[in-house]
């Protein structure tokens, strides 16, 4: 059985009632974070708050079905994984910011936009250049830009 562990300071899981928001990580934070390996269960956070199938995680976040799998049995991802994990929550943190709730981020994240070729913006988050093209997206609706 999966031990119960702290997440990102000594307070018990069991005690966490709302994720932290990577948003409010500081740059030199952030990097530390990545660097020892975020905890996989965020892998779950994503799916949860996204409500998106196993098969849309793996593409979201760019691992193998087999390998995302394995990684929700183990404590720690990877940097480069840790990465794009970060890099998704900063967006979905990002536009639940702008957009007021969870629930109209989502919608937002999961609809086509004219500004991103009629794709969704969901579609643009398994790459780092188009998480940047994404969350300009966001910073142009945050300042009252029509997109």
């Amino acid at each position: 059985m999966k031990k119960s562990k702290p997440k990102y300071g000594d307070t018990p899981r069991e005690e966490f009632t709302v994720r932290e928001a990577v948003v409010s990580w500081d740059l030199s934070t952030a990097a530390r974070n990545i660097d020892a390996g975020l905890d996989t269960e965020l892998l779950l956070t994503i799916g949860d708050e996204l409500v998106i199938s196993g098969t849309e995680l793996s593409t979201v976040v760019s691992i193998a079905p087999r390998t995302l799998a394995r990684r929700k049995q183990e404590d720690r991802l990877p940097p480069d994984e840790s990465d794009r994990v970060y890099r998704i929550l900063r967006i979905i943190d990002l536009a639940t910011e702008v957009f007021g709730s969870l629930d109209n981020a989502r919608e937002w994240l999961k609809e086509p936009n004219y500004t991103l070729a009629e794709r969704t913006p969901l579609s643009y988050l398994d790459t780092g250049p188009g998480c940047n093209l994404v969350e300009r997206t966001l910073r142009q609706v945050q300042h009252g830009l029509t997109v």
